[in-house]
């Protein structure tokens, strides 16, 4: 459902209102979301890292770890209504990497989960009676298909994370081919959250 593809060591505070930030839209034909990025987290396994942009402010490294894990939680704490969260996993050499859309799959993996449009999280059963949170409105999921991607350390640890994305590729609930538009830019700092390691992101 969520996630196409976890807390130790983070701070709870809300981020200055001034903190760096990635935004924009993700629009359909029929539907968009916004994309505010000002909480993410990140881990490093090997040569490996994690991360993952939630939208929003009050998100912890707990809440992540929470949300990507097996039982079902509510979303609430990390996914705003009506926005995109993003996740990354990709190569490192040194705490770094710098990648386009041409290493795809190759050296990173993107991928979006859009709450699209009007609607809430609530607990449903669906696909033969499986039960979890889902999106009442549209949920799209899908991946850049131009951008171009920076991960560097970070000045007082952790990383900074820098996109520029253009266009996107997804579907609905896996129901066809719906491809997006619209601008995706900025950085952000991207916290410690050693709770990654073992999860969707980093498998052991």
């Amino acid at each position: 459902m969520w996630l196409f593809l976890l807390g130790l060591g983070c701070s709870d505070d809300s981020p200055a209102e001034d903190a760096p930030s990635i935004e924009g839209s993700v629009v359909t034909s029929d539907s968009s979301a916004l994309v505010f990025g000002v909480r993410a987290f990140g881990a490093v396994a090997g040569d490996r890292g994690g991360f993952y942009v939630a939208s929003t402010e009050d998100a912890t490294c707990d809440d992540v770890v929470a949300y990507l894990g097996t039982t079902p939680v509510d979303p609430a704490s990390v996914h705003a209504p009506g926005h995109c969260n993003l996740s990354l996993s990709t190569d490192l050499v040194d705490d770094s990497i710098a990648f386009g859309a041409d290493e795809n799959f190759l050296t990173g993996f993107w991928s979006l989960s859009c709450a699209m449009g009007e609607g809430e999280f609530a607990w449903e059963e669906r696909d033969n009676g499986y039960a979890d949170y889902f999106w009442t409105g549209q949920s799209w999921t899908g991946v850049p298909t131009d951008h171009e991607t920076q991960v560097e350390p970070g000045d007082s640890g952790g990383w900074t994370l820098t996109v520029d994305m253009r266009t996107w590729d997804g579907d609905y609930d896996q129901q066809g081919g719906v491809p997006a538009t619209g601008e995706v830019t900025g950085s952000v700092q991207v916290e410690p959250c050693e709770g990654l390691v073992g999860g969707v992101l980093l498998p052991g």
